[in-house]
């Protein structure tokens, strides 16, 4: 099972855009994306995980989860196996 683990832990800019680039890419290019995609946020980005558009990931059958640490979002990834 195809799994994606996007870590912007060390990104310096807003981390939003990872998932906006990443809705862009499968949906221009006609593929599914993965059922399991686990992403790892900035240091103290929690706070605005509202502000997130994720309603395409679950229109497309794929469980996104935000994480605090890769060591959790592999975890997470070797669970969804």
């Amino acid at each position: 099972m195809p799994l994606f683990l996007n870590d912007n832990s060390r990104v310096l800019n807003p981390w939003f855009d990872s998932l906006t680039w990443l809705r862009y890419v499968w949906e221009s290019t006609n593929t599914s994306p993965p059922p399991c995609m686990a992403h790892v946020m900035q240091p103290g980005a929690s706070a605005n995980v509202g502000d997130l558009d994720t309603g395409w990931t679950r229109n497309a059958g794929t469980d996104l989860q935000l994480f605090e640490s890769v060591c959790e979002a592999e975890e997470w990834l070797r669970s969804c196996c």
